[in-house]
């Protein structure tokens, strides 16, 4: 066999491989799956009493999942709005939290990653005037992370193995008034609460 014909197979071997594995993330596997309804997260979490609110249908096409839990929690005059996205089985990608993370005209001042027990990414945004700080992540059953990257490897190497595929991104956010430490250290102690709760509810842990 000459050196082009062994270049030319092996190519075709390569193309054959990777349009498999396409085939394989594409089209997800006819098992039994567990239906997880999220709407059954507790209004109510320790003092805090939450109320269902409509979610835009724009961002939720975008989004392309009818698994989507938008509350407000109050405590007092302290509000914190909880956004979960909810992946089931079906979809091999997360959507990138700055598609919606907030209305237009809104604009990101600040993003890191923070610490509370756990690290979760921080952003400090500007909209209609007022500024709101967020807090989110991703998870999936194995792992609970900041990047975006790292989630959709987790999903793609689950896919591969024949085993859940489900993420979901999980966002807090609430409004600045006076005061940034006080915010910030009431929506912390909010996420330390809800997230353990979150993750039994999505993911059986």
């Amino acid at each position: 066999m000459q050196k082009s014909d062994i270049r030319y197979t092996t190519l075709l071997i390569i193309l054959l491989i990777f349009s498999a594995v396409i085939i394989f993330i594409q089209y997800p596997f006819q098992r039994s799956k567990t239906t997880v309804d999220i709407s059954q997260l507790p209004l109510v979490i320790g003092k805090w009493k939450g109320e269902d609110i409509i979610f835009d249908k724009k961002i939720k096409e975008k989004l392309e999942t009818d698994s989507i839990l938008f509350r407000e929690y109050k405590l007092g005059s302290n509000s914190v709005w909880l956004l979960i996205v909810y992946y089931q089985e079906r979809q091999v990608s997360l959507s990138l939290v700055e598609c919606y993370s907030g209305g237009f005209g809104s604009r990101i001042i600040k993003n890191d990653v923070q610490d509370i027990g756990f690290p979760v990414n921080r952003l400090i945004l500007e909209e209609d005037k007022v500024n709101k700080i967020l807090l989110y992540y991703f998870e999936t059953s194995k792992i609970r992370t900041t990047s975006y990257a790292k989630i959709n490897w987790q999903m793609i190497s689950n896919k591969l193995k024949a085993k859940s595929n489900s993420g979901a991104l999980v966002r807090f956010s609430s409004r600045i008034k006076s005061n940034s430490a006080k915010t910030s250290a009431i929506l912390e102690d909010f996420v330390q609460e809800t997230s353990p709760l979150i993750s039994r509810y999505l993911f059986n842990k």
